[in-house]
This record gives structure tokens, C-alpha cells and sequence, in this order.
């Protein structure tokens, strides 16, 4: 747990830090290689409750790895890969 809630700071830092280079209408993808919620699903709130700029938009994946909507995911016991968290942003 605290692995987890120190990965999540700094992944929330690396987001907010690589938001700045997105220009308008510009796409940003968040994505972990994490099961944990706390660093994916509630990183990717987290950055959309902070930035007003950016909007969530569907990831350019299959529909079946559209776990949380708009968020995708993948799964080790379903999907054959490793486990991963996948968010996409537009700034607007």
C-alpha cells in the first residue's frame, strides 16, 4: 500500500508535467503497466478533476478492453498479455 500511494504521487506528477507540452486539440495517453486502481483509474480523475483543459476521450482500442468507460484495460487471465490501464486526453 505505501509502493502504491507513492507510485501514484509521482505518476500524477508525470502527467501534470507532460500536459504542459500538449498543444490544443492534442491527444495525451496515460497508461500503466498496473492492475491497482490507485494508479490508473484514479490518477486519470484525479488529472481530469485538476485540469480543466482536457477532456477524456476513448482510447483507439478493441471494445473489449474498454473496461471503466472511457478507460481501457487489459487483463492476464483474459486477454493473454500482461495487465494494463489505459487512458487518452484531448486538450481542448
Amino acid at each position: 500500500p505505501e509502493d502504491i500511494r507513492e507510485l501514484s504521487s509521482k505518476q500524477r506528477r508525470i502527467l501534470a508535467n507532460a500536459s504542459k507540452a500538449v498543444k490544443k486539440g492534442g491527444l495525451l495517453v496515460y497508461s500503466t503497466c498496473s492492475l491497482e486502481p490507485e494508479e490508473g483509474e484514479d490518477v486519470a480523475e484525479w488529472f481530469l478533476d485538476q485540469d480543466r483543459e482536457f477532456r477524456s476521450v476513448r482510447p483507439r482500442v478493441p471494445e473489449r478492453y474498454i473496461d471503466r468507460p472511457p478507460f481501457a484495460r487489459t487483463w492476464p487471465d483474459t486477454d493473454g498479455m500482461d495487465g494494463f490501464f489505459i487512458a487518452a486526453f484531448q486538450r481542448v
